[in-house]
């Protein structure tokens, strides 16, 4: 039924008004959900990784997408037919009850983002979503700065000067157009509480926890 899939960074996998043609489970891939403005800037909204799905609104029989969805980082991932999905939704009141589980953390990380897109300053935030994409890729080698800037819905300028502060400081380097993030203590304390917050709901929602989950090593 899953069928394995690579995903291609920038990749639409779904838009606003129309209907899923599947559902994805990234393996190493990041999809995010984001919210386009009138300008064609987009802030990302919400975030799947390993520890997910898109379209978990599929257990309410939603078949029509609500955001556009796109493929943050690019990756391996397995899909399904999204009709297929929600008839073993039916058929399988387990699995029906932790797609729900699951559909309750993204609402409660939805909450947070927004919280955090307008309290907290661009180098927390830059922070908090390089320790996420990073646990949820399984890697320490993560998106470049420009993708990151697109990601938080702010100027490419302020987070290249986060970048090189953190860089500066050891925390990060730079390769081959990636982030590599160095030191995990370092960087979780120069985040936002966001980063915490938003993985705990998950360990609530779901009982599991991407952080403690072993990491793919890093490309020398």
């Amino acid at each position: 039924m899953l069928v394995p899939v690579m995903l291609r960074k920038g990749a639409v996998l779904a838009e606003p008004g129309h209907d899923r043609d599947d559902v994805y489970f990234p393996v190493t891939s990041i999809i995010s959900t984001v919210t386009r403005m009138s300008d064609g800037a987009v802030v990302e909204v919400g975030i799947a990784g390993r520890e997910g799905m898109s379209a978990p609104s599929t257990a309410f029989g939603t078949a029509v997408s609500m955001n556009t969805v796109i493929v943050q980082a690019p990756g391996s991932a397995h899909s399904i037919l999204a009709d297929r999905f929600e008839a073993l939704l039916h058929a399988d009141s387990y699995l029906r009850d932790r797609v729900l589980a699951y559909m309750q953390y993204s609402f409660g990380a939805v909450i947070q983002f927004a919280a955090c897109n307008r309290r907290h300053l661009i180098p927390e935030r830059f922070a908090c979503s390089l320790l996420m994409a990073s646990d949820r890729m399984g890697s320490s080698v993560v998106q470049t700065h420009e993708a990151q800037a697109a990601t938080l819905g702010v100027r490419r300028a302020g987070i290249s000067v986060a970048a090189e502060a953190l860089a500066a400081a050891g925390v990060i380097k730079y390769r081959r157009g990636c982030l590599m993030v160095l030191d995990r203590e370092r960087l979780e304390a120069a985040s936002c509480e966001c980063y915490a917050a938003i993985n705990e709901l998950l360990v609530s929602c779901m009982g599991y926890d991407v952080r403690q989950t072993p990491t793919i090593p890093a490309v020398a």
